[in-house]
């Protein structure tokens, strides 16, 4: 007996055509947590221009002394590899403007020794 030759119909098509919605629907996902990421990051408590970085002294091969102003306080942070410490919260801020290029070297750590002089 002879076997009836059924024909395979393509089922390609709508697979393909709801493979290609599925990947479009994935990456307005993507794009839509983008943009609220964007939007929630500029609603955060401190604003960038409120936390300003005024000085920083290397002062070993990972570590670092750096003068943070924060609002009207500043603040002598410690910075090594893998922790940051809060050295001193000065009670008369330094009168310096924010770093815009990099200080000398000398000028920062001329102020930072009169300060830990007076400290003491």
């Amino acid at each position: 007996m002879n076997a009836p030759v059924t024909e395979a119909v393509s089922a390609n098509g709508p697979g393909v055509a709801s493979m290609l919605l599925s990947l479009g629907l994935v990456i307005a996902l993507i794009f839509a947590l983008a943009y609220l990421v964007r939007r929630l990051q500029s609603l955060r408590g401190i604003r960038r221009s409120q936390l300003q970085l005024i000085g920083g002294l290397s002062v070993g091969a990972k570590e670092r002394v750096v003068l943070v102003q924060l609002g009207d306080q500043q603040y002598l942070i410690g910075v090594a590899a893998g922790s940051v410490n809060l050295l001193q919260r000065l009670d008369t801020p330094l009168n310096a403007e924010p770093l815009s290029e990099p200080l000398a070297a000398g000028s920062f750590a001329e102020r930072l020794r009169q300060m830990l002089g007076q400290a003491r």
